[in-house]
């Protein structure tokens, strides 16, 4: 109670698997921000990984997501080091459209709305928004067969969705009304092609599930 907490539920004899992981217990932790409950374990924590640079998840094949899940809810007193690890993150060359995205929503939800890569990454997208509709890795998944490959999961759909999170952040702090009704336009035509092809494949997938397509 109080944490930290382990992974997963397993019993006493599955040692391997009783590991305690960042961005598990970034989670844990924004879901009881939801609730106004701050546990002084669970942040002290995850303000130790911030300030030795060990933001890390062997669930995840980059430091990004994982900084992502704390910038939802963590504005304690490492806010700052957070931020200047997020930009270092940025300036990486094997920084992917995805992990802006990312990291430009995880700068807006620290306050950063002046940001440079907050503003250069809404620019680029919409210089080019199809870019948005690319699969990035974005899960390291646990290897079931044992073969010593890894795994990655991610899809287009959910980097326009983290596209459309970044847009609609950056709307709310528009600086005047011709902003807001520009980025509002470009985020319902985005909102609207997900919906469409989205919408076609459930029609193909047949069974119950098909109905969702039509609606």
């Amino acid at each position: 109670e109080g944490g930290q907490y382990f992974t997963w539920i397993v019993s006493d004899g599955e040692i391997e698997w009783k590991d305690i992981d960042l961005a598990v217990n970034s989670n844990i932790a924004n879901l009881l921000s939801q609730f106004d409950i701050e546990l002084p374990n669970l942040v002290h924590y995850i303000e130790n990984a911030i300030v030795n640079n060990n933001i890390k998840s062997r669930y995840y094949p980059t430091s990004v997501p994982v900084a992502y899940f704390i910038s939802r809810w963590y504005q304690g007193r490492e806010k700052k080091e957070l931020v200047k690890s997020l930009m270092r993150m940025y300036r990486k060359k094997s920084s992917t459209i995805m992990d802006k995205i990312l990291i430009a929503t995880s700068l807006l939800r620290l306050g950063e709305t002046d940001n440079k890569y907050v503003s250069e990454t809404v620019e680029m997208i919409s210089r080019k928004p199809s870019i948005v509709f690319e699969p990035f890795p974005f899960y390291r998944g646990v290897n079931p067969t044992d073969d010593k490959l890894i795994y990655f999961a991610g899809s287009m759909y959910l980097t326009t969705a983290f596209a459309i999170e970044l847009l609609t952040l950056w709307s709310h702090k528009s600086i005047n009304d011709s902003d807001v009704s520009s980025t509002n336009k470009y985020l319902a035509s985005i909102n609207e092609r997900v919906f469409n092809e989205v919408g076609a494949e459930l029609k193909c997938a047949g069974g119950a599930i098909a109905d969702f397509g039509s609606k």
